[in-house]
């Protein structure tokens, strides 16, 4: 079942991969756009070759995606056999002395739930999402069933989910300028408003003044989320991914709530009046040079902007084609679509003038204006990298499995009934001996208070609160006592506040340790020089309880170097200083263990996963002393009840009797 286990997991994150690159080709669409307007607007020698060599960039990275998407989908399937060979063995081992019929009949039902051609519709059904039967008749065959009103029944087809039609959405949202805003309150864009302005002058005489005009926009985080629920028991039994869809349907409700908002956000902004097209005229207004006089209104005095795209509704696209000359039966635009982008396109004249084209719904559409005496925005034409949106953190889907238990909500004690109401503080004041008047503060936190308790075949197991960190303190504090004197300055540190970081009065990030050092050293007469040759000569323990294997879990721990319970003191190392353990300290302490005769192991965290950290690497930034973290493997760490090996606690007491007592 491991085996299976480990099989699955490896599928799941080659489908997961598979996703992406699919999501990423599908994105190469709005680039082909890019690089197609790109290849037509270029003119010069120049811009020519910067046009060849983007698409050439944009061929060799779909080129990519794809052979990388065959690749992950011919593995999954590979996987996927291996995966039904495993499972087959399994259920095959599970039924074998099922009794006298009951084995061959295990047997035979798992030959056939993978049947050669069982495995390739599952193979079928992973890579394209949908189910195939080329053996239809005898599949009829052998799943008919009786009806006591139509008689014989065969079983329904199931094919893949079709999207509905229209599904598609404006491409506003992939042509303006996005800023990525994660971990700010609020953004901030300057613009220039107004040029400065020069006049003629003489000779010695002051020159005109002139400022030019800026402005800013305050970008602010909003919301936007939905919900929904997929059936377990659908996800489970159907032969189609209605999952998958729901996370299409839910992006795509998202990317039009975004693009909405920048829509109106473009329509609202009185720096756009300039290229916002009005109108009361309704379809009279669309004629044989509506396109020049919006083309031309745009880009000031002196010139005309290339790049701007026109954003309109469909019903305005559908009244430019329906636009035609002094010969009624030829159109005076053309409109020619992107064959990647359905709501992108381009216009283009009789006289040879064109512009880019984007559909969007919540553009009010011209030719279904009414006459009125206001005039309502409607089509908009400028250059779209002249909007930027803000995003804090971009799209996220979450699928949650299970429960989320708020801390908040559902963790709350329980003291009593309602006549406990208002009797807690009379509990607290009647332990302390104290009046509840005379209580002004208090330190109260829950904690479980069962006791601890020994289990396993030979008590070999210790199961208890807190025993990280408590088991290393006490511990350490045991040997320290137990220490003979070796003419060195012993110091067993005990800090507070590990599990909140470490960032108090008492914690291992405060001055305390630094402060007691050099208190003891002026005790003994020591200048602050000979108290930094003292640190320079020491060597500091740091001792926090370690993670242990985990049966269940074996895929959270690195597989070569993972430490059991009962096998020793761990000794921890991590490339990103989470522990101080260096070549040096972990030499100087393995000797120590030898001397005392306690056996040693080695843990480090996987590369993939942050893991924790220890008081070592905090304490070492105040008081720089060769250290070494070690701990005891633990299992459960930081749940109510934690379970650790009873021989690791007598191996660390030893170890730290001979490390206290020892002259370094």
């Amino acid at each position: 079942m491991l085996k299976i286990m480990v099989l699955r997991k490896r599928h799941k994150k080659m489908l997961e991969e598979a996703e992406q690159l699919r999501s990423k080709i599908s994105g190469f669409k709005s680039r082909e756009a890019d690089v197609a307007a790109q290849v037509e607007a270029a003119s010069t020698d120049e811009e020519i070759a910067a046009a060849a060599a983007a698409v050439e960039e944009l061929e060799k990275a779909q080129k990519s995606a794809k052979e990388r998407l065959a690749t992950i989908i011919e593995e999954a399937e590979a996987l996927q056999q291996e995966i039904a060979d495993a499972e087959a063995a399994a259920s095959s081992a599970a039924g074998g002395d099922g009794g006298e019929d009951g084995g061959d009949e295990g047997e035979a039902r798992s030959r056939r739930s993978m049947s050669p051609d069982f495995r390739r519709r599952c193979q079928d059904f992973q890579r394209t999402g949908k189910h195939t039967y080329r053996n239809a008749k005898s599949f009829v065959t052998r799943t008919a069933v009786l009806s006591s009103s139509t008689g014989v029944i065969g079983p329904t087809g199931v094919s893949g989910i079709n999207d509905p039609v229209g599904n598609t959405i404006s491409d506003f949202l992939d042509l303006i300028k996005i800023t990525d805003c994660t971990g700010m309150a609020s953004y901030k864009v300057a613009y220039l408003s107004t040029d400065m302005t020069a006049a003629a002058g003489t000779e010695g005489a002051v020159p005109t003044e002139s400022e030019p005009g800026f402005g800013s926009v305050e970008l602010a985080p909003s919301l936007t989320s939905l919900i929904s629920y997929v059936s377990r028991e659908i996800r489970k039994q159907s032969p189609l991914d209605y999952e998958a869809k729901v996370r299409e349907s839910a992006t795509r409700a998202l990317r039009r709530v975004l693009s909405k908002n920048a829509v109106d956000a473009v329509l609202a902004s009185t720096l756009n009046t300039t290229f916002a097209l009005t109108g009361a005229a309704g379809s009279a207004l669309f004629t044989p040079h509506l396109l020049s006089d919006i083309i031309l209104a745009y880009g000031g005095d002196e010139g005309v902007e290339g790049a701007a795209t026109l954003v309109l509704n469909k019903a305005d696209l559908k009244a430019f084609a329906s636009v035609r000359g002094t010969n009624e039966y030829l159109p005076v635009y053309s409109i020619i679509p992107d064959s990647a982008n359905p709501s992108s396109g381009v216009i283009k004249d009789n006289n040879g003038l064109s512009c880019r084209y984007c559909l969007n719904k919540n553009v009010t559409a011209l030719s279904s204006l009414t006459p009125t005496t206001t005039a309502k925005k409607t089509m908009f034409y400028g250059n779209p990298q002249c909007c930027e949106m803000g995003l804090w953190g971009g799209v996220e889907i979450d699928v949650n499995d299970g429960y989320k238990y708020s801390v908040q909500k559902d963790m709350l004690p329980l003291l009593g009934d309602e006549t406990a109401a208002g009797t807690f503080m009379d509990l607290v004041a009647e332990n302390a001996g104290v009046k509840k008047e005379d209580i002004l503060g208090t330190d109260l936190f829950l904690y479980c208070r069962g006791e601890g308790t020994l289990l396993g075949e030979n008590e070999e197991y210790i199961l208890s609160p807190k025993l990280d960190d408590l088991e290393c303190a006490c511990g350490c504090l045991e040997g320290f006592l137990a220490a003979k004197e070796s003419g060195n300055i012993a110091v067993c540190c005990i800090f507070d506040n590990e599990e909140v970081g470490s960032s108090t009065k008492q914690g291992a990030g405060s001055t305390f340790l630094r402060d007691t050092l050099r208190r003891i050293a002026l005790c003994l007469g020591k200048d602050e020089q000979e108290l930094q040759m003292m640190l320079a000569r020491s060597f500091l323990v740091s001792a926090d309880n370690a993670h242990a294997q985990h049966p269940n879990h074996g895929e959270y721990a690195d597989p070569d170097n993972c430490p059991y319970m009962n096998e020793g003191v761990v000794i921890k190392f991590n490339a990103n200083q989470r522990y101080a353990t260096d070549g040096r300290s972990c030499a100087i302490f393995r000797a120590v263990c030898e001397n005392a005769g306690v056996p040693t192991q080695v843990m480090s965290n996987r590369s993939d996963l942050p893991g924790g950290s220890t008081l070592g690497s905090i304490s070492d930034t105040l008081v720089p002393v060769s250290t070494v973290d070690i701990g005891l493997p633990q299992l459960a760490m930081h749940s109510s009840w934690e379970t650790a090996g009873v021989q690791d606690y007598e191996f660390l007491i030893r170890a730290m009797t001979e490390y206290f007592g020892s002259a370094l």
